[in-house]
């Protein structure tokens, strides 16, 4: 019988091969099982390994899981960094799929610190590369993603326009998870809008298809939109109800950024309902979080700890 036999290079090349190859293969699950501190060291090993054997593509997908992982994280600015570094890479490959990709990335993370400008150019880029590929799925994700910024311009008939579109694509080619993405949006839009019942039914629909893809983190998500609509409304008790099952969920998933957003809605709803203790309570853990991944929201939990302190304090609770 022949043993296989490599020398010391070849096991080291091998070595790298798998360290690169194993986070791309897994990082759909690692996204649903695993919270992103945990996913950030595996990304970097990969991104290493994928530069030392010369993996252009694998050195793209690295770069792109790492500005997710920062995203996720509330570290906008770093993802940026990943995502432009993501983007030079694929777009020396002539990979259009990965380049479309980094675009929605590079506009995802401009959305969130609110450059809306700068998202719009990225995101029509990568709408008008998919269509040319005829690339459905990809067409539908970018013009939800299009929705978000029409969303932060208060531009909310276009935006829900544009979900709708998503949606129907999603339904036709059985892209769930796309489908919940579009429905949370659609249910933020139709709140923003007034229109209540039409975004708890889009939200209710959303986290049936969480629960069948079992992906706790979007079911997090989306019941946090779910406690803001029931919030908006006055049912303040029904609000903290839902918030509390939410903030399981992302507990599940170590979704940190998630778990601090949600519990400073908490602290508000806590708030109006006259439960101080609670309110004080759940914003000052919203607040150390935010102040540990040094995000900017975390001035709306510090407002929202003073407020409650001071009410405290003038009333003698």
């Amino acid at each position: 019988m022949q043993v296989f036999q490599m020398n010391k290079p070849q096991i080291k090349r091998a070595v790298a091969v798998a360290y690169s190859a194993y986070p791309c293969v897994g990082a759909a699950l690692f996204r649903l099982r695993l919270n992103p501190q945990t996913r950030i060291p595996f990304y970097e090993t990969g991104l290493q390994a994928a530069q030392k054997i010369g993996d252009a593509a694998g050195e793209g997908s690295h770069l792109g899981n790492l500005g997710i992982a920062y995203v996720e994280l509330g570290q906008a600015r770093k993802a940026i960094s990943f995502f432009k570094q993501q983007f030079i890479v694929v777009q020396k490959l002539g990979d259009l799929n990965a380049e479309c990709s980094a675009l929605g990335n590079l506009a995802n993370a401009h959305t969130m610190l609110g450059e809306n400008e700068i998202a719009l150019r990225y995101c029509e880029e990568r709408i008008s590369i998919q269509r040319k590929l005829g690339d459905r799925r990809g067409e539908g994700n970018a013009l939800c993603g299009l929705g978000l910024i029409y969303a932060n311009l208060k531009k909310f008939e276009k935006a829900i326009d544009l979900y709708n579109q998503q949606i129907q694509i999603a339904r036709d080619g059985g892209f769930l998870h796309d489908e919940v993405v579009a429905l949370s949006n659609l249910g933020i839009a139709h709140r923003e809008t007034g229109q209540i019942e039409k975004a708890i039914e889009s939200l209710e629909r959303a986290i049936a298809l969480c629960r069948q893809l079992r992906d706790a983190k979007s079911e997090g998500d989306c019941l946090t939109n779910l406690g803001n609509v029931f919030a908006v409304r006055g049912e303040l008790r029904k609000a903290v109800e839902i918030y509390q099952r939410s903030i399981k969920c992302k507990q599940a998933v170590g979704d940190i950024r998630g778990i601090a957003s949600t519990l400073l809605n908490l602290g508000r709803a806590c708030l109006q309902v006259g439960d101080y203790s609670q309110s004080l309570k759940h914003a000052e853990t919203a607040l150390q979080i935010y102040d540990q991944i040094r995000d900017p929201v975390a001035g709306k939990a510090r407002e929202i700890v003073e407020r409650v302190r001071e009410f405290k304090k003038k009333h003698h609770l």
